[in-house]
């Protein structure tokens, strides 16, 4: 098994955090509410498990968790390769509204119809990951091109409500703009899928998490109040909400080995 990450093309690292990758891998890990969306492109797609089906996904599709998390289930060694889109970013690609793909998974058809299976044929077409990540950075600059909106000051605003402290308020937000709490409450749930409250609050619980499963701590505290919790009791909550488990449970050694999460751009990522 190895793993890959690399920055987009300039055009698209606006908007794309990273492409990234496993390959031959035996396990996954669940996937947990998050800010950002995905598109994954499998060569053998696992399989989404829920309490009374087990559905095998699409071998191109999109994430966007914000309430529920996601289980997954392989039935042999798995390769993908993925892109990380930024909080507000996905919009600019996409026909429809991000709160339409909310808790859903779609596959590049449902996304863009004809042009979502030529996206699929160009990128398994290739066997290279070289050459498949070359396919999926061409067709994303065409959907740009088509669907980016003007709005790009929202991206900015959701950008500092992402890195805001404890104290958000959004109100305090828009004392120096022109709309309305409800039409600025409004707009961003359309671009990210989730009230602002409630997306801070998640931007918080991932940040912190993020920072313990790369550095194998257990000894949460430290990073807990640095992410801006109140108390220990606040980040239990929300990390039992988030988890289903206590900070004990989850942070264990094979959750440190196994998780989605990757260092940020300024540690640096590994090229192909």
């Amino acid at each position: 098994m190895s793993r890959f990450s690399i920055i987009p093309v300039a055009p698209l690292s606006v908007y794309v955090d990273r492409i990234w990758g496993w390959t031959e891998e035996d396990e996954l890990p669940d996937i947990l509410p998050g800010t950002g969306c995905e598109l994954f492109f499998y060569d053998n797609p696992p399989s989404l498990i829920s309490e009374e089906t087990k559905l095998k996904l699409p071998k191109f599709h999109s994430g966007c968790t914000r309430y529920s998390g996601i289980k997954l289930s392989c039935d042999s060694k798995i390769s993908f390769i993925a892109v990380r889109f930024r909080s507000s970013a996905f919009r600019h690609f996409i026909p429809m509204n991000i709160s339409e793909l909310t808790d859903n998974i779609f596959s590049g058809e449902e996304l863009w119809d004809s042009f979502g299976n030529k996206f699929a044929d160009d990128v398994f077409s290739s066997e290279r990951i070289e050459d498949r990540i070359d396919a999926i950075q061409k067709n994303l600059m065409m959907l740009l091109s088509i669907y980016k909106k003007k709005d790009e000051w929202l991206d900015e605003f959701i950008s500092c409500i992402y890195y805001a402290n404890e104290n958000f308020s959004l109100s305090d937000y828009c004392v120096n703009c022109s709309l309305s709490f409800r039409q600025i409450e409004r707009l961003v749930n359309s671009a990210v899928g989730v009230p602002p409250k409630y997306f801070h609050r998640t931007a918080r619980f991932q940040k912190v998490l993020r920072s313990l499963l790369l550095t194998h701590s257990k000894s949460y505290l430290p990073a807990v109040y640095d992410g801006g919790y109140y108390d220990q009791s606040h980040f239990i909550r929300d990390f039992r909400y988030y988890t289903g488990k206590t900070p004990g449970e989850f942070l264990t050694d094979k959750r440190f080995m196994s998780h989605f999460y990757n260092t940020s751009r300024s540690a640096g990522v590994k090229l192909l």
